[in-house]
């Protein structure tokens, strides 16, 4: 497989951190200069997710089923807009600068807690797991 670089048209940017691809090729952008989550149309419109009240966003997750996750970093949460413009600040406990978000197959959301040194899962409906992460030297 090759792969050729492009040049994606947004405009504006002003400290782009995370990203993610839909299953129709839209493309979304978390900006933390703007405070925003910027959505760029495979067409090729930019415009301004209406979430609200970020505070430096990170990590960005877009669903098949369409919910965009934020791991919103200046406000210590994670939220999620669902595809009805609903959003929803999920129940984990003590974030401390989240920054990357992900969503398993099952529901259950996962996030790097980049202050606490630690990565959590929230299972649809359960409490919040620390994952077993051990960091020690590797061996070479």
């Amino acid at each position: 497989m090759t792969y050729h670089q492009v040049k994606l048209p947004f405009s504006n940017l002003r400290n782009p951190l995370g990203i993610d691809v839909d299953r129709e090729r839209n493309t979304y952008v978390t900006d933390q200069g703007s405070h925003s989550v910027i959505k760029l149309s495979a067409a090729g419109e930019q415009t301004v997710v209406p979430l609200q009240d970020l505070s430096m966003p990170c990590g960005v997750k877009v669903t098949d089923e369409s919910s965009i996750y934020v791991a919103d970093q200046g406000n210590d949460r994670v939220v999620v807009l669902d595809p009805d413009g609903n959003q929803t600040t999920l129940g984990f406990d003590g974030l401390n600068r989240p920054s990357g978000v992900d969503v398993a197959a099952d529901g259950t959301v996962y996030v790097t807690d980049s202050n606490n040194s630690r990565v959590l899962a929230l299972p649809p409906g359960g409490d919040q797991v620390k994952l077993p992460f051990k960091i020690g030297r590797a061996h070479v």
